[in-house]
């Protein structure tokens, strides 16, 4: 198993594998084309024998540039369990480090507790405030009402980027 970050080549390889996960949005063909064309450094991708079985995607942020946003993680099934999504994260710090950033924020959906529950034990802590969004609590949890304007709630995570 091989971890690297992706080129721009491998757009409609990553459109079709986000498109195998429930709990992921798959957003258009161009969306992953323009994000790995301009931002491709920071989208990582677990391969076996050659295939996707795991990837990030995320990026610095230019109205926050001390924060990396980690927009969609997701390694398939049979490979949970195995270190994949840590690896991932760990490649996207490193990244994050590189570039100036000392926070790692990702959002996640509040009916998503596996994801929740992955990014605690990361050592992620629930930053949804009041400076985000409109908050609410949900499953004893603070969140941001509809914060992508699709009718769900999320949970704002955020990471601190140790330095090496």
């Amino acid at each position: 198993m091989k971890i690297t970050a992706a080129t721009p080549d491998d757009f409609m390889a990553i459109y079709e594998f986000v498109g195998t996960f429930d709990k992921l949005v798959q957003l258009p063909r161009h969306f992953y084309r323009v994000m790995l064309l301009h931002f491709g450094d920071s989208v990582f991708i677990a391969r076996d024998h050659g295939a996707i079985v795991g990837f990030s995607l995320g990026f610095v942020s230019q109205r926050h540039p001390d924060v990396f946003f980690m927009y969609q993680i997701g390694v398939i099934g049979p490979y949970r369990g195995q270190g994949i999504a840590k690896e991932l994260i760990r490649h996207a710090e490193d990244y994050a480090r590189e570039h100036g950033c000392t926070r790692m924020w990702g959002t996640v959906e509040t009916g998503n507790v596996q994801s929740q529950r992955f990014f605690e034990k990361l050592g992620c802590r629930n930053v949804s405030g009041p400076e985000y969004g409109d908050v609410v609590v949900e499953n004893g949890k603070r969140a941001l009402r509809d914060y992508y304007g699709t009718g769900t709630n999320q949970i704002l995570y955020e990471k601190k980027v140790a330095s090496r």
